[in-house]
């Protein structure tokens, strides 16, 4: 099922300058890091071989093989199916058997990458705007994860974090996606019980040591809302 709405773009960090992002992991044991640094390198280096490539009339079917086959051949798996996602569409799309949809000109694309080793996960994305009207929306994304980042420690509340999140892009000129967040990682969870706001929410959760998160800042020059369409492919 794809989310839609008007333009935007997503991106959170890892080990390498991508997507997820962890904090004080003293309790995993050294075989668990490894799972995790294993997988964080076979994601962000299938996202990377990629995102240089993409050009208008791009089969999305090629970008979600070549992703895939990329993190099978590093020993990893993947945790789920690449997502390609165009425009309006936020999140969520991954191409179906036969699927004939290509790059369109002057167009936001949003590639998200998942792997796992033995579960352990690593979720990361980029945002490629193929027209210079699409880059301040990127640049808006990019400043609100650092903001997050800057404030990540044990203890951190969540609605403090969407609220950070929701004043940087605000004073960019653009709005939050109320309905999209980051969220909490675990063994053969990718979406735990924690989850990061992307807007000032009343939220009871913190952050906390040995936590796994993925921070997402949606970032919209429309309402701040996505609506669910009718396919379904994931």
């Amino acid at each position: 099922m794809s989310s839609t709405c008007p333009p935007l773009t997503q991106r959170v960090i890892i080990l390498s300058p991508f997507k997820v992002m962890w904090c004080a992991l003293a309790l995993l044991t050294e075989e668990e890091l490894s799972c995790l640094r294993r997988a964080g390198r076979a994601a962000s280096q299938a996202l990377k071989s990629v995102i240089y490539k993409i050009h208008e009339g791009m089969p999305l079917i090629e970008i979600c093989e070549q992703v895939e086959r990329y993190i099978k051949s590093t020993g990893c798996e993947p945790a789920f199916p690449c997502n390609v996602s165009i425009n309006y569409v936020a999140a969520h799309y991954t191409s179906f058997v036969g699927d004939k949809s290509t790059i369109p000109p002057r167009s936001l694309v949003k590639i998200d990458v998942g792997a796992h080793v033995n579960g352990f996960i690593a979720d990361v994305a980029s945002t490629i705007a193929l027209s210079e009207e699409y880059e301040p929306l990127v640049r808006a994304a990019e400043r609100a994860l650092e903001t997050a980042i800057n404030s990540i420690r044990p203890g951190v509340r969540m609605s403090t974090l969407g609220s950070l999140i929701e004043t940087t892009i605000k004073s960019l000129g653009f709005k939050p996606i109320r309905n999209l967040s980051g969220h909490m990682l675990k063994q053969y969870t990718l979406h735990g019980e924690k989850s990061i706001p992307n807007v000032a929410v009343d939220s009871r959760f913190s952050m906390e040591a040995y936590e796994v998160y993925a921070i997402e800042p949606f970032v919209t020059n429309g309402l701040g809302v996505v609506v669910d369409s009718p396919e379904v492919y994931i």
